[in-house]
């Protein structure tokens, strides 16, 4: 039997840095896409913040990623905890793409060594869909392992879509 986020564990350790950058923001972004639109001001803040990220990594301009960040932090603090628990993936995924840019715009503190990778937003996107599923079916357990199994398996189609062939 394949264990899709086994597979998809080890393609995403391989990924060249700049691949892993943009395919970290990706998964958030279809993570925070699919979820409830409960929220719609926190949702979108988060989306902003990934494309002022997505910003930085095209043109190394770190003008939006600060104010985007200032906002989105200001939703983050009004949204629901469901919301906040959901889009906090936004913040993974974006020092994930651009830490040190971050850090040099002050938006970031320095001190802290954790950098997330491409694997920790992949992971936190299924954890997402998991938690989602617990809410909507009779069996919460199956349900989520389920929801899990098929974010990972869709973030394992879009790496193969976005990955360039060998060499």
């Amino acid at each position: 039997m394949i264990v899709i986020p086994r597979v998809l564990n080890g393609l995403l350790r391989e990924l060249d840095e700049e691949t892993a950058r943009a395919v970290a923001l990706d998964f958030a972004e279809q993570s925070i896409r699919e979820g409830p639109r409960s929220d719609i001001a926190l949702a979108e803040a988060a989306l902003s913040y990934l494309a002022a990220a997505r910003a930085v990594l095209a043109e190394g301009d770190t003008t939006l990623v600060a104010t985007a960040h200032d906002a989105y932090f200001a939703a983050h603090t009004l949204g629901s905890a469901s919301a906040q628990e959901t889009s906090w993936i936004a913040v993974i995924a974006v020092a994930a793409a651009c830490k040190p840019q971050l850090e040099h715009l002050g938006v970031m503190i320095r001190a802290t060594r954790y950098r997330p990778t491409v694997v920790d937003v992949a992971q936190e996107a299924q954890k997402i869909a998991g938690r989602r599923a617990l809410a909507l079916h009779a069996d919460p357990v199956a349900a989520a392992r389920g929801a899990r199994w098929e974010a990972a398996r869709r973030q394992l189609q879009h790496l193969i879509a976005v990955s360039p062939p060998p060499a």
